[in-house]
């Protein structure tokens, strides 16, 4: 394949994730934040996902699934530690004491007050306002804290880049 014919693929593919993104960004963002609760960790999975998609953007035009539910299992897939987690706080919770149940490995890295509050806000169902009184601390530290929490997830999940 010559330069020119590779370039201008690539130039098509680019405005082909561009073209995606425009249609589709604003709702996955909008499922992202509604699952995570927080708006910069919900760039940051948007961010990878639209990685993603860019190394073959054709795939999302092409079978006979509609685009936004192939970026949806997409989403999944990228929340798919997010989602085992969560389920696993209960049993954390309940096994607090049992050296020998299983871990989870998200949980395991969190401080207890990381785990405190994204089980609370994810599993409870805790608002942020009620975990920043359970806890006595200002809701900007609590969204740090969920920040630090989804990070830890990312990281051992492979992902870098959210700060």
């Amino acid at each position: 394949m010559s330069a020119r014919l590779l370039a201008k693929t690539r130039e098509d593919d680019l405005l082909s994730v561009r073209s995606l993104y425009d249609s589709y960004g604003a709702m996955l963002l909008g499922y992202l934040f509604e699952v995570v609760q927080d708006r910069g960790i919900a760039e940051q999975y948007l961010i990878d996902i639209f990685n993603e998609v860019a190394k073959t953007p054709a795939n999302y035009n092409a079978n006979g699934l509609s685009t936004l539910s192939q970026l949806q299992i997409l989403a999944r897939k990228k929340l798919a530690p997010y989602y085992t987690t969560v389920k696993d706080c209960g049993t954390e919770q309940r096994n607090a004491k049992s050296t020998t149940a299983k871990q989870n490995k998200y949980l395991s890295q969190m401080t207890p007050e990381q785990q405190h509050v994204f089980c609370g806000l994810h599993y409870h169902g805790k608002s942020i306002a009620m975990l920043a009184i359970e806890i006595q601390q200002p809701e900007d530290d609590i969204r740090k804290i969920l920040k630090e929490s989804f990070t830890l997830i990312r990281k051992a999940n492979g992902h870098t880049g959210l700060h």
